[in-house]
């Protein structure tokens, strides 16, 4: 006949498991909280960067208008016109794009990519070119990069301001022009 356990085996059983089930779950619970706050951290880098990156869009663009608006003036006066376009900034661009390549999804990075791609084609332009380049592909580049930032990932009240600010700014040149 099987003799039976002793009596204070299932209470070291009964510990053993209270002890090593608490520790996976303590375990489990402190890296899913740490998953969470690294995402959230990966989330304010992401928002600050694109701040940084919009507001280097929209310093461009006012810089390129400014520069387009002389230009007209001096063609409609018959003077003579720059022989340069005007230069426009991409450091911060420099700095945040391969942190923002892992950051964004690919479809919105592109977005950026094809407007910095748009400023470097425009400064190696002149004159009239650089100005049709200017109203055509380098504005809507420059709208539809900062619309995608603002509409979807600055969604605080400073930076949907800033991008009201700039939206209206675009609609009100393109209804003078």
């Amino acid at each position: 006949m099987v003799e039976p356990p002793p009596t204070w085996a299932p209470l070291v059983i009964s510990a053993i498991g209270a002890f090593g089930g608490g520790a996976l779950v303590g375990a489990l619970g402190n890296h899913l909280l740490r998953l969470f706050s690294e995402r959230q951290q990966e989330q304010r880098e992401r928002d600050s960067l694109l701040l940084m990156v919009l507001a280097e869009i929209v310093s461009n663009n006012t810089l390129a208008q400014r520069w387009a608006a002389s230009l007209e003036e001096a063609l409609s006066l018959g003077e003579g016109i720059a022989d340069q376009s005007a230069p426009l900034k991409t450091d911060v661009w420099k700095d945040a794009r391969t942190r923002l390549a892992y950051l964004l999804p690919s479809e919105d990075f592109y977005r950026l990519v094809r407007y910095y791609h748009s400023v470097h084609r425009w400064e190696s332009m002149s004159g009239r070119h650089a100005l049709d380049y200017f109203r055509g592909t380098l504005s809507i580049r420059s709208e539809m990069a900062s619309r995608r930032i603002g509409e979807e990932y600055l969604r605080d009240d400073f930076a949907t301001g800033f991008v009201r600010e700039y939206q209206a700014a675009v609609e009100q040149r393109a209804g003078r022009g």
